[in-house]
């Protein structure tokens, strides 16, 4: 299930029936606070926002020659089920999650898990 506040994709925000659901609601919830938590670390007109505009500038201008990209290039995050236990009810009718735990990763983390499922460990 995807779960996307992004101003980009708002075709893609919470599929319906999900919506529906606690879970779909604490997933948009956690989304939300997380962009408003970044948002307001990365304020350029505070002292800790200012410090990091500058050293996203650096990074892109030496990687790049450039500071004029995406800036959306540096900040992606995913918020994805860690763990849920989940009871269906006889005959499959209904299905509870009475627990769960979120994790929070960066793009390019995300990307490389779902790159390697199914990859077995030695």
């Amino acid at each position: 299930m995807i779960i996307n506040l992004s101003p980009y994709e708002s075709d893609r925000v919470i599929p319906e029936n999900f919506g529906d659901t606690e879970m779909g609601r604490d997933l948009l919830a956690q989304d939300y606070m997380l962009k408003q938590l970044s948002a307001s670390l990365m304020f350029p007109e505070e002292e800790l926002g200012e410090e990091f505009w500058s050293r996203v500038h650096e990074k892109a201008y030496a990687k790049f020659g450039t500071t004029d990209i995406p800036m959306n290039t540096f900040n992606k995050i995913w918020i994805v089920p860690e763990k849920s236990v989940v009871y269906e009810q006889e005959g499959g009718a209904s299905a509870f999650v009475v627990e769960k735990h979120l994790k929070v990763m960066l793009e390019e983390d995300y990307v490389a898990l779902e790159h390697n499922k199914g990859v077995e460990e030695y």
